[in-house]
C-alpha cells in the first residue's frame, strides 16, 4: 500500500532541514572568518576555513542527530531551541580544543564565542521556521490503545502529558475480535506489554494488511530478541540469541574509555568538588561524603561515594527507603547538588578504581534489588555489567519512570551496546543534567484524564471511545 502523503512530505522536508543546517552553520563560519580576516587573505587562513568547515559539519551532524535537531516535529519548541544552544557550545568548545595543540591556527582561537554567537542567531530563525513546518506536515493521528486496563492508564498518562506528540487518543480496546470492524478510523496502534503473544501476532497482522503503524510495549522477552542473529541448521533458519553481556573485547576497551574519562574529568573538576566539599562541611559539620554499599556487576558489592546530600544519620530511624520529592531529610545544600547532579560527582573515583563505569544501569542496594526482584525476577539481569553514574534510564526516563519501565531501558541498553551508544548517552547526560523533572501535577493530571475513560463499558463490549 501507498504510504499517505504527509509521510513523504515531511521526510523530504527533513532532508531540506539537514541541508540547510549545513549551509547555515558554514556561512556563520565563513562571515566570521571574512570580518576577522577582513582583505588579508592567505592560502594559509584559507585552508583554516576549509579545514574548520569540515570538522564543523561533522561535529555538527554527530550532536544534531543526538539532539534530534533533525527530527524537530518530535519535539517542543522550547526543547528545540534548547537543544540548538547546547549542540552550539559544544561544538565550538571541541573546535576550540583541537585548534589548542596546533599552531597554524593561531589566527582562529580568538573566534569562537562570536562564532557561537552568530551560528545560534541564524540557525535559530531557520530552527523555528523548521519546527512551524515540520508541526504543520505532521497532522494528528488517531490512535487506538490495545491493553487491560492498568496499562492502559498508564499509557494514556505519558501520552496526555506530551505536549507534541500530534496524537489524538481514539479507542481503547481490550477485545481483538473488534479491531478490524474500526482499525479503518486509526492511524496508529500501541499494544501493551501484557496483551498474550498469540493475540499479538493477530494485531501484527492486521496492522499490515491494513498499513498502520504499530508501536509495541515490549516485555522482557521482547527486548531479549534484540539483534538476534539468523543462522542456518541445514535449510532451516534459526534465530541465534547472544547472552545478556557485553563481549570480552568490548569490556577492554570500554574499561580504557572508562580510566581516561574519569581521570580528565577528576582532574577538570576537581575546583568544583573542592568548594562543594567545603560548603556541605561548613553547613553543618557532618562528613562531606556519604558511603553506602550498592552491587555492581556478578551482583559484587561495593561502597559508592556521594557528596552527603542528606542529615546526618538519615536512615538511623527509617531503615532502607527511597528517597522521595520533597524528602524533609535531605538538607537545603543537598536539594541544590540533587538537582544539579552534583552529588554524583565522587563516583568519578569508583569509575577509576573499576568498581562502576561511566555509562550503566544506576548501581542499586541489595535490600531494593531483592524487593524489586520479588515482583520482577528479570530485575536481577541489570547486574550483568557494571553499574554506572549515567545510563539510558538517566536521559530517556524522567523523576516519575516506573522501576518497570527503567529496568526495560536497563536491559535494551546491555543488548544493543556499543562504544557510540555509550558517547551518545554521555552526551545526553549533559543535556538532561541542566532539566529540572517536577513531578507535580502528574496525580491530578492522570485523575483527570480517566473520567473520561468508560472502564465499565471497555469490560462489556471489548472497546470504548476516548
Amino acid at each position: 500500500m501507498e504510504k499517505p502523503k504527509y509521510n513523504k512530505e515531511i521526510n523530504m522536508f527533513k532532508y531540506l532541514d539537514i541541508i540547510a543546517y549545513v549551509f547555515l552553520i558554514n556561512l556563520s563560519l565563513y562571515l566570521v572568518l571574512k570580518a576577522k580576516f577582513s582583505s588579508n587573505i592567505s592560502i594559509q587562513k584559507t585552508n583554516i576555513y576549509l579545514w574548520m568547515s569540515t570538522i564543523t559539519t561533522l561535529l555538527e551532524t554527530i550532536f544534531f542527530h543526538i539532539y534530534g535537531l533533525f527530527s524537530l516535529s518530535e519535539k517542543t519548541f522550547k526543547d528545540s531551541i534548547y537543544s540548538l544552544a547546547l549542540s552550539i557550545i559544544l561544538i565550538n568548545t571541541l573546535i576550540w580544543f583541537i585548534t589548542l595543540f596546533d599552531r597554524n591556527f593561531i589566527y582562529a582561537k580568538n573566534i569562537f564565542l562570536i562564532l557561537a554567537i552568530y551560528q545560534y542567531f541564524i540557525l535559530s530563525i531557520w530552527t523555528i521556521f523548521s519546527w512551524k513546518v515540520q508541526e504543520k506536515l505532521s497532522p494528528i493521528k488517531n490512535l487506538m490503545i490495545i491493553g487491560g486496563k492498568d496499562e492502559v492508564e498508564n499509557i494514556i498518562g505519558k501520552l496526555t502529558k506530551e505536549k507534541n506528540n500530534n496524537i489524538n487518543i481514539k479507542y481503547i480496546c481490550n477485545n481483538i475480535e473488534v479491531l478490524e470492524d474500526y482499525i479503518d478510523e486509526i492511524d496508529e496502534i500501541v499494544v501493551c506489554s501484557n496483551i498474550l503473544d498469540e493475540y499479538k501476532e493477530l494485531i501484527i497482522n492486521q496492522s499490515i494488511n491494513y498499513n498502520k503503524e504499530i508501536y509495541i510495549v515490549p516485555k522482557i522477552y521482547d527486548i531479549v530478541m534484540t539483534n538476534s542473529r539468523l543462522k542456518e541448521f541445514d535449510d532451516m533458519p534459526v534465530l541465534k540469541i547472544d547472552s545478556l553481556s557485553i563481549p570480552f573485547g568490548k569490556r577492554i576497551v570500554k574499561r580504557l574509555c572508562d580510566i581516561i574519562i574519569s581521570s580528565i574529568f577528576i582532574i577538570v573538576l576537581s575546583p568544583i568538588m573542592l568548594i562543594v566539599s567545603i560548603i556541605i562541611k561548613n553547613y553543618d559539620k557532618g562528613p562531606i561524603l556519604y558511603k553506602q554499599e550498592r552491587v555492581t556487576n556478578g551482583n559484587r558489592e561495593f561502597k559508592v561515594y556521594k557528596f552527603r546530600t542528606m542529615v546526618v544519620d538519615a536512615e538511623k530511624m527509617t531503615g532502607p527507603v527511597l528517597a522521595t520529592d520533597k524528602d524533609p531529610r535531605i538538607t537545603p545544600v543537598g536539594r541544590v547538588l540533587r538537582s544539579t547532579r552534583l552529588d554524583e560527582l565522587p563516583q568519578l573515583f569508583n569509575v577509576l578504581k573499576g568498581d562502576m563505569s561511566i555509562v550503566g544501569p544506576r548501581p542499586e542496594r541489595a535490600y531494593f534489588i531483592k524487593e524489586f526482584t520479588k515482583e520482577m525476577p528479570e530485575f536481577k539481569y541489570r547486574t550483568a555489567v557494571k553499574a554506572g553514574i549515567t545510563g539510558l534510564a538517566q536521559v530517556l526516563g524522567k523523576y516519575t519512570t516506573t522501576p518497570e519501565d527503567k529496568l526495560r531501558y536497563d536491559l535494551m541498553y546491555i543488548k544493543n551496546y556499543s562504544l557510540f551508544l555509550d558517547f551518545k548517552i554521555l552526551v545526553q547526560t549533559l543535556k538532561v543534567v541542566f532539566i529540572k523533572e517536577s513531578s507535580q501535577g502528574v496525580v491530578k493530571d492522570k485523575e483527570k484524564v480517566f473520567r473520561k475513560l468508560d472502564i465499565e463499558g471497555l469490560d462489556s463490549s471489548g472497546i470504548v471511545k476516548f
